[in-house]
């Protein structure tokens, strides 16, 4: 039988020996070809990219399939809870199996745009027994603490003037909610939709008033701006110096903004990073590997469903 003209990505399904037996077992790899090529090129992949982009996931897979991860850097906003539902508690379907997972030894760490917020939603999804293995970082990495520290309160500071020129410099913006703390000031548009565009006005007025040393990173539902030492690879960072033990290859890595500017860009760039929305246009990093009608946090809970208890402190694919 002839094949049709979209099945020229469908490598895997035409295929299946080429992308190997640990990929067939669960990665929706046909999904995930064409997710990557719409990434790098905005349509899906001529029958040519859809080899190279094969032989990229095949590389990726091979290395997660070998892994034994130790730690677990996982977003919040857009993949523990629904961007639509972030004012709700942490879902069971996402609590239970990350409990499973800490109290088996491996690390967890939150990392996410939010402050105090985030501290007190694990609190009440996490219990007391596993807060000395879960690190939350908040405020996009600015600060970082463990789910059993005393107070947070600090990471509420209200800003001072220094941010005051650089919202200046922006101007007033209609429908869009400004929160200046001393960590980041975030810009949040009454519409998603927004985003972009929200984002292109502000990293251009910064560039026009010539304001240096300064980020300017998406989430799901705002732009946030950040000093240069601010970022969510200070978690990864973090993480390691809690357990030195720990390399990059031992952590995995989940978060829905995969693509720049997302401010899960950086960790999801990290060897084993997986996406359950966008993804970056790097081949060999960063791929969704999700079913295509799973998205967000039902991708995350397709992701930990696969995971299994192995050796030691460590779960594996």
């Amino acid at each position: 039988m002839r094949p049709r003209p979209t099945d020229a990505y469908f490598i895997d399904r035409r295929h299946p020996a080429r992308l190997g037996s640990f990929q067939n077992r669960w990665a929706d790899s046909a999904a995930a070809i064409e997710r990557k090529s719409l990434a790098i090129n905005g349509r899906p992949p001529t029958p040519s990219e859809a080899r190279t982009l094969a032989a990229g996931i095949t590389n990726f897979l091979r290395s997660l399939g070998r892994a034994r991860f130790r730690a677990l850097v996982v977003d919040f906003d857009g993949t523990m809870v629904d961007t639509a539902e972030r004012f709700g508690p942490v879902p069971m379907s996402v609590a239970r199996p990350l409990i499973r997972l800490v109290r088996h030894g491996v690390w967890l760490a939150v990392a996410s745009g939010r402050g105090r917020s985030l501290f007190e939603a694990l609190r009440l999804a996490f219990p007391e027994d596993t807060w000395g293995h879960v690190l939350l970082g908040m405020h996009n990495g600015a600060t970082i603490v463990p789910l059993s520290a005393d107070r947070v309160d600090s990471i509420e500071e209200l800003a001072g003037d220094e941010w005051q020129p650089m919202i200046e410099a922006i101007g007033p913006l209609r429908d869009v909610e400004i929160k200046a703390r001393r960590a980041q000031v975030s810009f949040i548009p009454t519409s998603q939709s927004e985003l972009n565009k929200l984002w292109s006005i502000i990293v251009r007025e910064i560039a026009k008033k010539r304001l240096e040393n300064l980020r300017v990173l998406t989430s799901g539902h705002s732009v946030d701006v950040l000093r240069p030492d601010t970022g969510k690879l200070n978690v990864i960072k973090f993480l390691r110096e809690c357990d030195d033990s720990i390399g990059e290859d031992d952590i995995l890595v989940i978060g829905d903004k995969g693509h720049w500017p997302g401010n899960d860009y950086e960790i999801l760039s990290l060897p084993h990073g997986l996406s359950v929305d966008e993804v970056s246009a790097d081949v060999l990093r960063c791929w969704n590997l999700a079913p295509s009608n799973r998205t967000n946090r039902r991708a995350l809970e397709f992701y930990l469903e696969q995971l299994h208890l192995s050796d030691g402190a460590t779960v594996a694919f």
